[in-house]
């Protein structure tokens, strides 16, 4: 068995509930689905998964070293992603990571993931754990909100990272504050982003 359908009406996947089945390399949640437990899919060999927008919270260790997963869809309506969610050593997840409706990132949550392009999150931010966005591949992210979020030691600590964006009135905030001003050099205005 590679593939899994789980039916409609099913509204939470409990711990450890497909941990280690490494030959399933594809699951189809329901729209029904409305939570998952800590470790859900750890260690398996996922290659993407569509979240459904009833799922707010990505628990801690969730897809923890998945090293086939490279696309995560449904994450704009996601508000909490748990410690260590997404880590891979192996840094399996591409393209843009785009949390718009995000409010805790916790530590770890997509360290190691050098192959995110992209990251964009949105103004409700209040928390952004340590190492939480450590090695992943862009050159700059993206923050939206006005008011400055709690910041983890070692954040953004990446190689590739070269610019923090953030709301123009919020630059000199941001760069004082404590936690960011590590990251002062970092920091510049929305209003100097390129065009995409």
């Amino acid at each position: 068995m590679t593939g899994i359908l789980i039916p409609e009406g099913v509204t939470h996947i409990a711990t450890d509930a497909f941990c280690k089945c490494w030959n399933i390399t594809s699951i189809s949640l329901p729209e029904s689905l409305e939570g998952l437990s800590k470790q859900a899919f750890e260690y398996m060999n996922l290659q993407s998964i569509s979240l459904p927008c009833n799922v707010k919270t990505i628990p801690m260790y969730a897809f923890y070293e998945c090293t086939n997963l490279q696309t995560v869809y449904g994450l704009s309506h996601v508000e909490t992603i748990g410690h260590a969610a997404f880590t891979s050593a192996r840094g399996t997840l591409t393209g843009e990571l785009i949390l718009t409706n995000i409010i805790s990132v916790e530590q770890s949550a997509f360290s190691g993931n050098d192959g995110i392009t992209n990251v964009v999150i949105g103004e409700n931010i209040q928390i952004i754990g340590e190492s939480a966005f450590a090695h992943v591949g862009c050159n700059s992210i993206t923050i939206l909100a006005t008011n400055v979020p709690e910041v983890g030691r070692d954040a953004f600590n990446s190689s590739y990272l070269s610019t923090i964006y953030v709301p123009d009135e919020s630059v000199e905030t941001y760069k004082t504050a404590e936690g960011w001003s590590d990251y002062a050099d970092l920091i510049k205005p929305l209003s100097e982003k390129p065009a995409e």
